[in-house]
């Protein structure tokens, strides 16, 4: 059955792009799994479109894979596996630039926050194609011709028996099943599938997946099934579509002998998948939770869910399944974990948190997604915020207000932050602390700028996100905003738009710190000066060990402390106060003149009761 791809118009590419000399424009992957090796067997076309004249090599990530076989439309190429070491490189002397714009901030850190390896096959251009390449462009200043094209397949089977990629988990017994699923997050989707594992924008093309398992295997893969045929060996042989434009890193697969359950309510687009022996808690987990997390999820982004299909696959059997919770496109995969029945009081909450995160991660996450990896943070924070709200939705306000007072104080006790926001990666940000941290960031954004403000800010982009990738025939906009990508200085020039509050030194100061600060402040009013005294001491202890500037990554806050000073009857007065040093002292005259006591100095009671003083982080 052929299905076609949704192409969209040629539009010009970025520059990095044509300096590379390559465009990937679509790819078709057919694997087969093998439950006695433990390992997958499979080939990936690449149809890439050339822009150079001199186009000698195309990289790509290899991972841990066993490349068997290269071809260049049909020529055997030479292949060779490289070895690249990670840079490091940081952003301690960007953060010392207090003044520095927020697009320029992004712009210089997405430079320094390079991955960690690079792309290490190397494919070599035949002479052949060279050939006809220098044949088939025109002048060295004349653009490419559109409908020259180059296919890249490459043959490879995984490790057997691997801890990362192609997964398959051991038995303990033989009642279990099996099963196995591909760990396809950001950097690890590589060492399943030869591929582009970047966050650049121009690395997304739509996929075609071919899974071939035996009869009684049931493989399940984000996007939409289009047909299903019997092999002549006997096999079932599954056929997917991911027809927008998508990376390798949003690609899941999971295979098993899976019991089905569709979902009551809407059993033509969601299914619920869980191995033999779990299916009355899959009854009792699956179809309620996720039914209401998509209505509160709907009435507050305006949206439904941006997928064509949605299925839920509970993995593992029984308590301790290290099975990750993942988001791919129209997939959401959970440990067994999850599952629980009506007895169960404690599993309600994780089930509800964890089907909340998926819904939430499916518009913040998959249809609107980063641009580039400085903006990673940003996502994240979206998504862990807007499963706040949901679980805040069930379990009321006064849980909500728990939650952030915990979480505020767990990153608090985490004073070593060994990454800023802003220079961490996809897989730094599967971190829990990591997503507490911009969870945190967006909270206090929302504060800021006010939840009607917020709101209308979310729903716009996602409603733009949703309604440019239905209409992928026209040509989107040159800021390449039609594919659903968000960046810190559009999102903030939004809210600033529908709240007239500008946020940008607020999230420059926290996106760049690596620890969350805690303060130690005191004063003392002096009579005789009418003033008050302000110390203000940062706590930079860590396991009981007395640590001073910047050691071992605990790093003291610098920026602004806003101090509030209520004088008598009421009046008050803000201060700006700058922080630079672990300790700093301040003073500030008192403006108000109170009655003129009976005795020739008031008490140190009454000089409180006059005067005291609240601070807030600015």
């Amino acid at each position: 059955m052929t299905v076609p791809f949704v192409r969209e118009e040629p539009r010009p590419p970025p520059p990095a792009v044509v300096e590379r000399g390559w465009q990937v424009e679509r790819a078709f992957v057919g694997i087969e799994i093998d439950f006695e090796r433990s390992q997958l067997h499979g080939a990936v076309e690449y149809i890439v479109r050339p822009l150079r004249r001199d186009l000698k090599e195309v990289r790509l990530h290899s991972g841990q894979c066993k490349v068997i076989t290269c071809q260049v439309n049909n020529f055997v190429s030479v292949s060779e596996v490289l070895s690249v070491k990670p840079k490091q490189k940081g952003v301690e002397e960007l953060i010392k630039h207090d003044k520095i714009r927020l697009e320029d901030f992004n712009m210089q850190a997405q430079q320094l926050n390079e991955e960690a390896h690079g792309p290490n096959l190397c494919i070599t251009i035949p002479f052949e194609i060279r050939s006809d390449l220098q044949k088939q462009f025109g002048g060295k200043n004349q653009p490419p011709p559109e409908e020259v094209e180059i296919t890249i397949r490459v043959e490879y089977s995984t490790q057997a028996h691997a801890s990362t990629g192609a997964i398959f988990p051991a038995q303990e017994n033989d009642e279990q099943m099996p099963y196995m699923y591909a760990d396809g997050r950001f950097g690890f989707a590589q060492d399943w599938l030869p591929c582009f594992d970047t966050m650049n924008s121009w690395d997304r093309c739509p996929y075609r997946i071919a899974i071939t398992v035996e009869k009684e295997v049931m493989a399940i893969c984000s996007g939409d099934l289009v047909d299903k045929q019997l092999t002549e060996e006997g096999k079932h042989m599954f056929f997917y579509d991911l027809v927008y434009p998508v990376q390798a890193s949003e690609i899941g697969v999971v295979a098993g002998m899976f019991k089905v359950l569709a979902d009551p309510r809407t059993p033509s687009t969601v299914t619920h998948f869980c191995l033999p022996g779990r299916a009355k808690e899959l009854v009792y987990t699956g179809p309620d939770i996720l039914d209401r997390a998509r209505k509160f999820f709907y009435s507050f982004l305006g949206k439904p869910l941006p997928v064509g299909s949605f299925k839920q696959v509970f993995l593992g059997y029984g308590q301790g399944t290290k099975t990750p919770q993942c988001t791919f496109g129209g997939l959401g995969i959970f440990a067994a974990d999850t599952l629980h029945s009506e007895r169960s009081i404690d599993q309600h909450y994780v089930a509800r948190r964890a089907i909340c995160s998926v819904v939430a991660s499916t518009y913040f996450g998959v249809c609107v997604r980063p641009r580039g990896p400085q903006n990673a943070w940003l996502v994240t924070g979206i998504s862990e915020y807007l499963t706040a709200l949901c679980l805040k939705d069930t379990l009321g306000n006064n849980w909500y207000k728990l939650h952030v007072v915990d979480i505020t104080k767990s990153m608090c006790e985490k004073l070593g932050g060994t990454i800023s926001l802003a220079e961490a990666s996809q897989s730094d940000l599967a971190n829990t602390s990591a997503r507490h941290r911009a969870h945190l960031l967006v909270y206090m954004v929302e504060k800021r700028g006010g939840m009607d403000a917020m709101q209308r800010v979310l729903r716009d982009i996602v409603a733009e996100a949703i309604t440019l990738q239905t209409r992928m025939g026209i040509p989107p906009p040159k800021s390449d905003e039609g594919y659903g990508l968000l960046d810190v200085a559009s999102f903030l020039k939004r809210l600033r738009a529908n709240s007239g509050t500008d946020v940008r030194p607020l999230v420059r100061d926290w996106a760049n710190s690596h620890a969350v600060p805690r303060f130690q402040c005191g004063y003392k009013y002096d009579p005789r000066k009418h003033q008050v005294e302000l110390v203000v001491k940062q706590d930079l202890s860590q396991g009981g060990v007395r640590r001073s500037g910047m050691v071992d990554g605990v790093h003291p806050f610098t920026g602004q402390l806003t101090i509030r000073i209520y004088e008598i009857e009421g009046v008050q007065h803000d201060h700006l106060v700058d922080i630079r040093d672990e300790v700093s002292f301040t003073t500030f005259a008192i403006r108000t003149v109170g009655p003129t006591p009976c005795k020739k100095w008031i008490t140190h009671a009454s000089a409180l009761r006059c005067c005291r003083a609240t601070c807030q982080l600015r």
